[in-house]
């Protein structure tokens, strides 16, 4: 007989530092080539059997000495089985169910992380509101185009899968009414100190989640494009997305326990970024970053294509739509611009599509 070779393999112990032999459990037999010479016999327990040859011994009995085997051929691969066996058992079935894919476990952190984000709008009153279109239109038309962009900018965002809660931060009574019926949060600017003072005391009123401060004039946003600005944004701890100028922001993210640290107004673009905020990319995101300020704003986003309220606006107020109207193209019922367009978009803010 031939002794069975001692199946091991090298194993480096890092957390000692030493370094010592140990069989591998689930190794499997191998071929090796035996060059050994092979011993003349061996001695082994054995009981006479009833025909007399020897048999292994499984009992008391005399041990006797029999003549080995006969040595296989030089050369000859000779099969080594290994020391033990181990029975594997079968693996139970996890409780979360079988294994995930990467594609699948991809989506669902998708899912979940777009449940964290939480919104903060702030509103002026609405007397003071868009004081740069007052060149263009009346003060009560410019009441109703803030509240309008207003609307149709909670209502997009509440329509995005990524947004849980909006909080609107305002003391406008009328704003607050319109705003609340369409599932927004109100928050009273009890600070009454600005912008950024607002967006602090609203960021405040969401404790535990990401929050991201996002303006309350822009009347084009599409859902989907606010949902794959926030999926960008939750890969840093601050950051933020310029607007359609290049100049200031529409849009400033934090991840939880991260201070919002807001600086808008003016050229907050190059103060976000010294703060350390991360710019976002901004292409195929244009509804997130058309801000409207003046009259030449409020044309870029008609030909985006304005929410329904805003549209719903310019039709009650022929002069407005006129005078805002972008000249393109003539659509097949014979419309321009604006109305084109804006029964285009008419029932955008309602889902993310």
């Amino acid at each position: 007989m031939w002794p069975i070779p001692r199946q091991s393999r090298l194993k480096k112990i890092r957390s000692t530092g030493f370094t010592r032999n140990a069989a591998n459990r689930y190794q499997k037999p191998i071929l090796r080539r035996d060059t050994r010479s092979p011993s003349p016999s061996c001695t082994v327990p054995t009981r006479p059997a009833a025909d007399g040859r020897p048999s292994v011994a499984v009992g008391p009995g005399p041990v006797q000495r029999i003549a080995a085997a006969p040595p296989p051929s030089p050369g000859t691969l000779v099969r080594v089985a290994p020391p033990y066996r181990t029975r594997v058992r079968p693996r139970a079935p996890h409780p979360r169910g079988p294994a995930r894919s990467g594609t699948r476990a991809r989506e669902e952190n998708d899912a979940v992380r777009d449940s964290e984000w939480g919104l903060v709008v702030p509103l002026k009153p609405l007397g003071a509101a868009k004081s740069r279109l007052a060149d263009a239109v009346a003060d009560a038309e410019r009441r109703t185009l803030a509240l309008a962009f207003a609307k149709d900018t909670v209502a997009a965002a509440l329509a995005a899968s990524a947004v849980r809660n909006v909080v609107v931060v305002t003391n406008d009574p009328t704003a607050a009414r319109h705003l609340a019926a369409l599932g927004a949060r109100i928050v009273p600017d009890l600070p009454d100190a600005g912008l950024n003072a607002a967006l602090e005391h609203g960021a405040a009123a969401l404790p535990g989640r990401a929050v991201a401060a996002l303006n309350a004039d822009l009347p084009a946003l599409r859902p989907a494009e606010l949902t794959r600005v926030l999926r960008a944004a939750w890969r840093h701890r601050r950051a933020f997305l310029p607007d359609a100028a290049g100049v200031g922001t529409t849009l400033l993210a934090a991840r939880p326990s991260v201070p919002l640290e807001p600086a808008f107004g003016g050229a907050s673009r190059r103060r976000h970024l010294a703060s350390g905020a991360v710019e976002l990319p901004s292409t195929g995101v244009p509804s997130v970053r058309r801000d409207v300020d003046t009259a030449a704003d409020l044309r870029a986003a008609l030909e985006l294509g304005v929410g329904p309220t805003t549209a719903a606006c310019l039709d009650e107020l022929p002069a407005l739509r006129g005078k805002f109207a972008p000249v393109g193209p003539e659509g097949p019922d014979g419309t321009r611009g604006a109305g084109r367009r804006r029964d285009a978009v008419r029932t955008s803010g309602a889902s993310e599509s």
